[in-house]
């Protein structure tokens, strides 16, 4: 018998309060990245407001799925401060970004900005790319933004392009890392992608991927267009070079589930810490992985 995804979901719920007991609630990582990634997100309600975008831009911010939406309505928030930040904060140490002044980051399908945005505010010289022309529009408003709220230049900078057709070398490379958020897996063909990742990192770079699970178990019934699995991302960077640190799921629990605040921290988080373990129980993945030169 097949058991239906909500039963998993349960029964991850039950395991987890039973394995963390009354020190279930101290789920929250470790990482004390998550605290300055937290930080620019709740920037976001005052920017809404505060930045003079019209009414578009606003609408953009606000898309529920391709942007922020889930975490400007409040009933969605901690999906995003619980399951997707703690990611980005993953992100930050992998690079080592603060113990390495200047580092270079290249953010691929970059969306509105908010990766880049956060990267150079903790130091680092970040390239932004994005095929949607007012995305990037967008992106640079907002960097103009937070330059004023932080009173200080940040350097980064963002381009429209079709990556699959950009020549590498109009990026300056080498860079040290390579940062990509629910893009990766749609920019096609992937072996020509892996290639170009390759040309555009130095001897030691390393990649972060943070993406959609295509070996997800309900993944063919949820979507239309196919795309790479981990494993074979995994594979088409191994052959350019890199060496696997961190392949694992990134989340298991829909966004449509952390609506009780009181039951998100005790209950949901542990619950998406077992389930995530598993591949094939996570919509989402991280992989993380070095070249070492």
């Amino acid at each position: 018998m097949r058991l239906k995804p909500w039963l998993l979901v349960l029964a991850a719920i039950g395991l987890s309060s039973f394995a963390t007991g009354r020190a279930a609630g101290r789920t929250m990582t470790s990482n004390p990245r998550v605290q300055s990634v937290r930080g620019f997100y709740a920037a976001l309600v005052d920017e809404m407001s505060r930045a003079g975008y019209d009414e578009g831009e606003r609408s953009l911010l606000a898309h529920p799925h391709d942007y922020y939406g889930r975490y400007l309505d409040q009933r969605s928030r901690d999906y995003v401060a619980l399951t997707v930040m703690p990611r980005i904060a993953d992100a930050i140490s992998f690079f080592e970004l603060e113990g390495r002044p200047k580092l270079r980051i290249f953010d691929l399908g970059c969306g509105l900005g908010m990766q880049s945005l956060i990267f150079a505010s903790l130091g680092a010289t970040v390239v932004g790319v994005d095929v949607r022309e007012e995305s990037i529009q967008l992106c640079r408003k907002r960097k103009a933004y937070y330059e004023r709220e932080l009173g200080r230049e940040l350097d980064v900078e963002f381009h429209c392009c079709d990556f699959t057709r950009a020549n590498v070398a109009d990026f300056d490379p080498p860079f040290d890392a390579l940062f990509s958020m629910s893009a990766f897996s749609y920019v096609k063909p992937l072996d020509r992608t892996a290639r170009r990742v390759s040309q555009l990192l130095s001897a030691d770079g390393r990649v972060f991927l943070y993406e959609e699970n295509a070996s997800f178990a309900l993944d063919r019934w949820k979507r239309s267009e196919t795309l790479p699995t981990p494993a074979e991302v995994e594979r088409a960077l191994a052959a350019e070079g890199f060496r696997t640190e961190v392949l694992r799921g990134a989340g298991s629990i829909p966004s449509g589930l952390w609506r009780v605040p009181g039951l998100n921290e005790t209950m949901l988080v542990p619950a998406n810490e077992v389930l995530r373990r598993s591949l094939r129980l996570s919509f989402k993945y991280v992989l993380a992985m070095e070249r070492r030169g």
